[in-house]
């Protein structure tokens, strides 16, 4: 069992807000460190890797197609796409996070992939270029979410897929439970990311822009570990994060702290989100 006095003094010690905004200028984040690591850990987990796999599928790639990831990250999605499309297909990665873009140049130099630093908002491609688009939990952090959205439209030629997986903050499922101090540990992770409801409207952003035979699946992912889910999100942090906003008292926040480390011990701690991924063509 963890001391909490400890951890209390530890999180005291440190400055400002907890913040998944942060993805968007992850290079000018004090945060950026913890969230690239947090990228690494999220991916090792095989329920996330089921996710990322069905919707690579969905995209149906042949060996000679090109393919274009927005927020490419640290470009483990790109591994899988290279080697569905071959050595004559093309595949590009887009991020704005220099940071990001170095890790997966380090990661990714056996492959024939392109790297680029882009803004996906405003991309330097041409339009209807690319057999397929895709994007993994980009849009709950981008403030300009149509005009992403409409790239990931524009650049794909007639008949391309277009399909993005993101998740839905409003759907987390929390144990232990504290009614009022749990829901408000709920609407701060919703406060944390820019489009905290992006995974439910996403099939209604595809019909919007005309995108035909659209397929929308729905998947909860848990966690049975408080401390696997640290590694992803800072929860210690943001409970004390509650606390400074005056939100909790110390009481209130040292209790909650106190519950799941508990659940931890004894293995009843619980965290469900749900991701939706949809796919449509382009007429």
């Amino acid at each position: 069992m963890i001391d909490i006095d400890q951890e209390w003094g530890r999180l005291d010690n440190i400055k400002g807000l907890f913040d998944f905004r942060d993805f968007s200028n992850l290079d000018a984040s004090e945060n950026g460190e913890y969230l690239i690591q947090s990228m690494y850990e999220l991916y090792e987990l095989p329920g996330i890797q089921s996710i990322k796999n069905r919707a690579i599928n969905l995209l149906e790639l042949k060996k000679g197609d090109s393919a274009i990831e927005l927020g490419c990250g640290l470009g483990h999605d790109l591994e899988a796409i290279s080697r569905l499309v071959g050595n004559t297909g093309s595949v590009l990665g887009i991020d704005k996070s220099n940071l990001m873009l170095q890790e997966a140049r380090r990661r990714l130099g056996k492959y024939n992939i392109q790297l680029k630093n882009m803004d996906v908002a405003e991309l330097d491609c041409p339009s209807n270029s690319f057999s397929v688009s895709y994007a993994d939990r980009l849009l709950v952090s981008q403030v300009r979410v149509d005009k992403v959205l409409d790239e990931l439209v524009r650049i794909v030629k007639p008949s391309g897929k277009i399909c993005i997986t993101d998740i839905d903050m409003g759907s987390i499922v929390l144990f232990p439970y504290r009614e009022k101090l749990t829901e408000q540990l709920k609407e701060r992770l919703r406060n944390i990311v820019v489009n905290p409801f992006i995974g439910r409207r996403l099939h209604h952003e595809f019909r919007q822009r005309g995108l035909i035979d659209i397929k929308v699946f729905s998947e909860a992912y848990t966690v049975s570990s408080f401390k696997t889910v640290n590694k992803m999100i800072d929860y210690p942090r943001i409970i004390h994060d509650l606390y400074k906003m005056h939100v909790y008292s110390k009481d209130a926040a040292v209790t909650l702290l106190k519950d799941f480390y508990e659940a931890e011990k004894n293995g009843t701690f619980l965290y469900s989100i749900i991701l939706f991924t949809v796919v449509g063509t382009k007429k």
